[in-house]
């Protein structure tokens, strides 16, 4: 459980450190949603990759076509925490900035 749990923290903080519209932040997977049909032919996951798949400029479709939730940027409310974060992995204090 702690694997998966630094794993997807791990996507989450490259997702920030990239630029923008280079990723994507689809909503949630549960398990127990029976109607959570993101990834079977059809689903709103699985059509946007597959469009992602023929876009000519991957970054420039991202940035047209937003999908799932909002990249956390400097405007989020969770922001500070964040910035720490990343701030920490470079071996930096966030509180200088």
């Amino acid at each position: 459980m702690m694997n998966q749990i630094l794993y997807y923290w791990m996507i989450l903080l490259q997702g920030l450190a990239k630029s923008a519209h280079t990723a994507i932040f689809p909503h949630s997977y549960n398990f127990k949603s029976e109607n959570d049909n993101s990834l079977s032919p059809g689903g709103d996951l699985r059509i946007y990759l597959e469009e992602l798949l023929k876009a000519e400029h991957v970054q420039k479709h991202v940035e047209q076509h937003p999908f799932g939730q909002r990249a956390i940027d400097q405007t989020s409310s969770d922001w500070n925490f964040y910035f720490d974060v990343l701030c920490s992995l470079h071996g930096q204090s966030g509180q200088d900035s």
